[in-house]
Parts: structure tokens; C-alpha cells; sequence
């Protein structure tokens, strides 16, 4: 998903190579409340448009998830404003899950094969890695 904040932008000549910066964010949830885009230093305003990702994170109490106390946490974060407010996605663990379930119920078969296909890759580039490092660790341990 591409980000819809608006951003101020700026030119940072301090630099040996000059690079744009963002100056100041404001979120469209706050633009549509009203809010105004607030900076110190005025320069190009636009929207946003970059790629929104997201985290999950598992929260246990005292490191032990098997006792029922974890929680998950759901981040999201832009990769050029930084922006991390976003209230048109999913916030709770059964936000996430009904999310992915309308995508999954709405996956064409043809989708479907892909990811399959891409999770058998993965898992054999996962294991190929694990055997070279095993190498590796055998190769180190006879030289000794």
C-alpha cells in the first residue's frame, strides 16, 4: 500500500550530495479532522507515496509465551515519511485475522500456486543455507 500523508519536503544542501528530506507529516486522518501540516522549515508539499509495511510483534509476560500471557502487536511504518498512524488498517490481532481471511477467500487459484510455489522456494533456500553452514562448521571443526 502506498502512503496518503501529506508531506513537506526540502532540500538538504548541507550535504556533499544534496538529498531531499522530509520536513514535517501530517496524516489524512488528521487532514480530514481539519488539521494543518506544520513545519519550521517551508518547502514542497505533496503526498507521500511510499510503501507502507507492516510488523507483528509478539509481547509475552516474564519470556514465556506457553503460560497464556502474549499479546500480539500490530506496527506500521512508511518507508519514506516515517509515518507510523494509520487507522484504516488493521489494529488488533482480530482485525489482522479477518483481514487476512478476506484475502485468502478472495485468492485466485493461480495466486494460490504462486505462493506455494514461493513458500517451497524459500524452504529450500532456508535448508540449502543450513547445510552450508553445517558445512562450513565441519570443514572449521576437522581443520582444528
Amino acid at each position: 500500500m502506498r502512503c496518503q500523508n501529506l508531506i513537506a519536503t526540502r532540500m538538504d544542501t548541507k550535504r556533499k550530495t544534496p538529498v531531499e528530506i522530509v520536513a514535517g507529516v501530517l496524516s489524512w486522518f488528521h487532514e480530514k479532522q481539519g488539521s494543518e501540516l506544520v513545519t519550521k522549515t517551508p518547502g514542497k508539499v505533496e503526498r507521500c507515496g511510499g510503501l507502507v509495511t507492516v510488523s507483528l510483534g509478539i509481547e509475552t509476560s516474564g519470556g514465556c509465551g506457553c503460560c497464556g500471557g502474549s499479546s500480539i502487536e500490530v506496527a506500521y511504518s512508511c518507508s519514506r515519511c516515517k509515518g507510523t498512524f494509520y487507522p484504516e488498517l488493521p489494529q488488533a490481532v482480530e482485525e489482522v485475522s479477518d483481514l487476512l481471511c478476506a484475502l485468502l477467500t478472495k485468492m485466485s487459484p493461480e495466486d494460490h500456486e504462486a505462493l506455494k510455489a514461493t513458500c517451497l522456494k524459500n524452504e529450500e533456500d532456508r535448508i540449502k543455507r543450513s547445510n552450508e553452514m553445517l558445512a562450513s562448521m565441519r570443514r572449521k571443526g576437522a581443520g582444528s
